[in-house]
């Protein structure tokens, strides 16, 4: 005779297995355990969170107490759960189940049932996703944002808080190229509703800001780090004005371009020439920056000047 235990029905012969299982008119969850594995009890404690319901049910079956049925299905892993709708099997898992595998499955079987609408579905994932991203677990966050939204009835109307939470997910991983990259996907496609949502639009440009100043940041250190290497390499040969013209060049790769000239005008100095490496640089500088730069126009003057002093 059928018992239910708990929120689950408890299979006991071959024949509740095919009036509640095989011919039941909503979809199952038919779960095979035994009491000497520590697995199943895992799964048992992750079905307690659901309740059998009008829409879809839970059925448990011990593998050891109906061996003709485990061996005609050919369960070979304690536990294995399927979800059997319509006398077909939809999914099966094997062993222990992760928790988000788990979900996954649950999200199914109801959305499968009519318990849950695709609306109700997505709307649940990104509950799920928010409450993941003010825990911090990012990684958590960004699977169910995606998932929700990837369903496709709901893409459009979802698709602007999904793509607002993966970008707030990646900037909380410190993922700042990911997160820009969803931040300029939002102002591309949804210019429009963002000038009339303050909100967002301060929401983003914070958070651009913030990449910015860390990208800054990472920035200077690099730059001090190889200024220091490259002083290092000018105390070791001080004569080398090569090696100062490196100097002269990291000064302006890295945007210090007022340290950068005033390098190379030391460097001309020390040459005393217009052909060594301090004005090979320093017209590297101008050419780059061109004659509308205010940098080269406040240049003018010293470059008419060594021109007239180190001119052959």
């Amino acid at each position: 005779m059928l018992r239910r235990a708990f929120s689950r029905l408890e299979i006991l012969s071959l024949a509740d297995w095919k009036t509640h299982v095989l011919d039941s008119k909503v979809p199952v969850l038919a779960h095979f355990v035994a009491d000497w594995s520590e697995k199943s009890e895992k799964l048992k404690a992750q079905l307690d969170g659901h309740s059998a319901n009008t829409h879809w049910n839970i059925a448990e079956i011990n593998a050891d107490s109906l061996p003709l049925l485990t061996k005609a299905i050919d369960i070979q892993t304690i536990p294995t759960i399927y979800l059997i709708h319509k006398g077909q099997s939809l999914s099966c898992y094997k062993g222990e189940i992760k928790e988000k595998v788990f979900k996954s499955l649950i999200h199914k079987i109801k959305l499968l049932s009519g318990e849950w609408s695709e609306e109700e579905l997505t709307q649940n994932l990104i509950n799920e996703a928010y409450n993941f991203l003010i825990k911090k677990n990012c990684d958590e966050a960004i699977e169910l944002y995606t998932e929700a939204h990837n369903i496709l009835q709901t893409k459009e109307k979802y698709e602007l808080t999904c793509w607002v939470g993966l970008a707030k997910a990646h900037f909380t991983r410190e993922d700042y190229e990911s997160a820009e990259f969803f931040i300029d996907k939002i102002r591309r496609k949804y210019s429009s509703t963002l000038s009339k949502n303050k909100e967002i639009q301060d929401l983003l440009a914070g958070l651009m800001k913030i990449i910015g100043d860390k990208r800054e940041g990472n920035k200077y250190k690099e730059y001090y780090e190889v200024i220091k290497g490259l002083n290092h390499d000018v105390f070791e040969d001080p004569y080398n004005n090569e090696k100062h013209a490196k100097i002269a060049i990291a000064h302006y790769h890295y945007g210090f371009i007022e340290e950068g000239i005033k390098k190379a005008l030391q460097i001309i100095d020390s040459e005393g020439s217009l052909t060594g490496n301090g004005y090979k640089v320093l017209m590297e500088i101008v050419n780059d920056l061109g004659n509308d730069n205010q940098y080269v126009k406040d240049l003018q003057p010293k470059l008419q000047m060594i021109h007239r002093k180190y001119r052959s």
